[in-house]
């Protein structure tokens, strides 16, 4: 126990031990007296001294007398002014006046008093309320402080996890807001061109058409290419633009992958994984995210090697990715390859990705990439259950 727990009990007790004396002295009795401390125990404990035992102890350790309930406390203090102290109690030794301090506050005609035995030490034993009542508030407060701190830390991590959350939505829907106006500047662009595009690839056929073998053949015949790619990346456009909505409905799983691989080399794919059963998506639009996925992978890919394609279901969703034996992706890429026209491709309008990627979230999904086992890279989309 700490010494200033024990310094309070102490005084405490000595405290206790004026009382009695100013009961004993009040009833004309000497706490030396047998009868005096048997009477003075009553009236204590009445008056909630808070005093519990009291004794009468030789030098030599001897209990001559005593009254009370000495409790569990079997130890005596070893000398006067000594402190034991146990569970809910503690127990003060002191010492007595000596026999001529006796003689003399007993006056003449007194008997006479036996000056050559050490005079008897009193003992008591008492409740320490003031010191219970200290650890008590000193355990609440800390156990409110401990309460106090985990509620601040809580609310500390509330706060984080909220502004965290607040931030996140606030670069969602500026990304929703950037993606929309892309979206409708790439639908007018797009519409405004496509009808001038599809007027030039007319009469450059028509040029293919009427000249003669030889060079003005072939420079119309590399108008008609060029046009038709301009084609191809006005339908990018427009695809951009219409990503705003999907229609879910039961499909086969394997479905979409079948689609997406019309135009493609099919002998190049290798299809793996529970390829049977239903699935609720809008199939054409998934058919897109996957041709792109896999054109993407073909493109990057050695000519001599395989794209995997992999189809897993899980309890809650389906998952399907792509895998290619290509270069990978920089670490630094991983993110911005997904960005509306972002293209590492000197030909690719970089709307791609994005557009896959807005498909799979408009299906409450994600698509991601990461680095392959073994080499190139990996793009997982999946689509929850609904």
């Amino acid at each position: 126990m700490r010494s200033r727990t024990r310094d309070l009990i102490r005084a405490e007790g000595e405290g206790v031990l004026q009382r009695v004396s100013v009961q004993l002295s009040t009833a004309g009795l000497s706490p030396a007296q047998s009868e005096g401390l048997a009477q003075a125990l009553e009236p204590a404990q009445a008056a909630e001294t808070g005093v519990l035992w009291m004794a009468l102890v030789s030098a030599d350790g001897r209990i001559l007398t005593d009254a009370g309930d000495p409790g569990s406390l079997s130890e005596l203090p070893p000398q006067p002014g000594a402190l034991v102290v146990g569970k809910g109690r503690a127990r003060l030794m002191v010492s007595l006046p000596s026999p001529r301090s006796e003689q003399a506050r007993s006056g003449p005609g007194a008997p006479p008093v036996d000056t050559r035995r050490a005079p008897p030490r009193l003992v008591i034993d008492f409740e320490p309320t003031l010191a219970r009542d200290l650890q008590t508030r000193t355990e609440r407060a800390m156990m409110a402080s401990v309460v106090g701190a985990f509620v601040l830390v809580g609310l500390a991590l509330w706060s984080t996890r909220a502004r965290t959350r607040i931030e996140a939505a606030e670069r969602e829907l500026a990304r929703t807001r950037h993606l929309a106006s892309l979206g409708q500047m790439s639908a007018v662009l797009a519409h405004e061109l496509r009808n001038p595009l599809t007027a030039l690839k007319g009469h450059a056929q028509l040029l293919v058409e009427g000249a003669e073998p030889g060079r003005k053949q072939r420079r119309a015949e590399r108008v008609v290419r060029n046009v038709e790619r301009l084609q191809s990346r006005m339908d990018d456009l427009l695809s951009f633009a219409r990503s705003a909505e999907v229609q879910r409905m039961p499909v086969t799983v394997r479905g979409p992958i079948e689609a997406a691989m019309e135009g493609l080399d099919a002998s190049r794919f290798r299809i793996e994984g529970d390829v049977a059963g239903s699935f609720p998506l809008d199939a054409a639009r998934m058919a897109q995210v996957l041709a792109n996925l896999m054109s993407n992978a073909l493109q990057h890919a050695p000519e001599e090697s395989s794209v995997e394609v992999r189809i897993h279901r899980s309890p809650d969703a389906l998952v399907y990715s792509v895998r290619d034996r290509g270069p990978g992706v920089p670490e630094d890429q991983r993110e911005r390859i997904f960005e509306p026209f972002v293209t590492g491709r000197q030909q690719g309008t970089g709307l791609g990705l994005a557009v896959a990627r807005r498909i799979c979230e408009l299906h409450g999904g994600t698509l991601t990439m990461a680095p392959a086992e073994g080499g190139g890279a990996r793009f997982t989309a999946r689509i929850p259950e609904v």
